[in-house]
This record gives structure tokens, C-alpha cells and sequence, in this order.
């Protein structure tokens, strides 16, 4: 059941925010700067999570399908480098702004993709709260 959670959780939140085009449909959309400044430490250590998470998405499309595709435990170690090293700056960022949906998302796919589904589930109930408001 967690290996079809993963491919779910993997893709479905990309699709959602696809911007059309095939090859961005499996990454997260940034979140436009404010020019005035508004928001700057949020809206830096998001979308330098974003890069990096991104990233570790890259690896694991760019993998061979039957290594990665359902499967945490199977996940490249180059991947989960790169899930790692988006952590402090997605923490960070929510930190920033709790209320969030994207950071929301972007945080529970993390650790789900980490394998810890405790903190996967805990901002997934978060979000859900926040999207029932």
C-alpha cells in the first residue's frame, strides 16, 4: 500500500500545478517574488528548496523505472541527497509562513519521498485543515 501511496503522492502534486508542458508537469511551480520585498526570506528559501527537491524529482524520472517508481527504500542515494539538502530551506520557509499550501505540499512530499511518514502525515493532516478553512 505505501509503494502505491508513493507513485501517487510522487505525482500527483505535480500534475496539479503542471504549467502544460510535459517535461515541468512532474515539478513543482515556483511562487513569484514580490518585487517590494514582501515576504523575501520566505520566498528565497522556498524556491531554493524548490531547486533542489526539483532536482531529486530529475533523478528520479531520469532512473530506471523499475528501480525507483513505488518504492522509497529503492530511491537513488543521488535523490535523497537532494530531498535532504531541500529540507533546511523548505523548514525554513515554513517556518516563515506555517499557512502555506505549496510549502505544505512541497514539505509532505519531502518526507514522504524521505521515507518519513509520520512527519508526511502530519503536515498532509495540516494542509488538509488548511484547505477545509
Amino acid at each position: 500500500m505505501k509503494n502505491l501511496l508513493f507513485a501517487l503522492l510522487l505525482c500527483l502534486p505535480f500534475v496539479i500545478n503542471a504549467q502544460g508542458d510535459k517535461k515541468q508537469s512532474f515539478k513543482f511551480e515556483s511562487i513569484s517574488f514580490q518585487e517590494d520585498g514582501t515576504n523575501r526570506e520566505f520566498y528565497a528559501n522556498y524556491k531554493q528548496g524548490i531547486a533542489y527537491y526539483n532536482k531529486g524529482v530529475d533523478i528520479i524520472t531520469k532512473a530506471q523505472p523499475a528501480e525507483t517508481v513505488g518504492s522509497t527504500e529503492k530511491l537513488p542515494d543521488d535523490a535523497k541527497a537532494q530531498f535532504n539538502t531541500a529540507l533546511p530551506f523548505l523548514e525554513k520557509a515554513y517556518t516563515l509562513n506555517p499557512k502555506n499550501e505549496k510549502i505544505l505540499l512541497a514539505l509532505q512530499g519531502t518526507y514522504f519521498a524521505l521515507a518519513d511518514y509520520t512527519k508526511s502525515d502530519s503536515f498532509k493532516k495540516e494542509l488538509d485543515t488548511l484547505k477545509k478553512k
